[in-house]
């Protein structure tokens, strides 16, 4: 979380997505494969913070995984 790419790792300008773009990506891959459909995740969330525009905090499962979220 917060990393920011090395300038030699930067995608070429015909790599670039918007937002909007990849999110349109990811969801069509979420649609596309039934094992994903109507997954649901419980567990617990930790380090939540507010911002003017978005929530962010990050889900574990009390392990080593965690996913961040806003």
């Amino acid at each position: 979380m917060g990393e920011t790419a090395e300038m030699d790792d930067a995608p070429s300008k015909d790599n670039l997505l918007t937002v909007g773009e990849l999110n349109d990506r990811i969801d069509d891959v979420v649609d596309s494969k039934k094992s994903l459909h109507g997954v649901r995740c419980m567990r617990k969330v930790i380090d939540k913070s507010e911002r003017d525009t978005a929530i962010y905090f990050i889900l574990t499962d009390g392990k080593q995984t965690s996913l961040a979220c806003s």
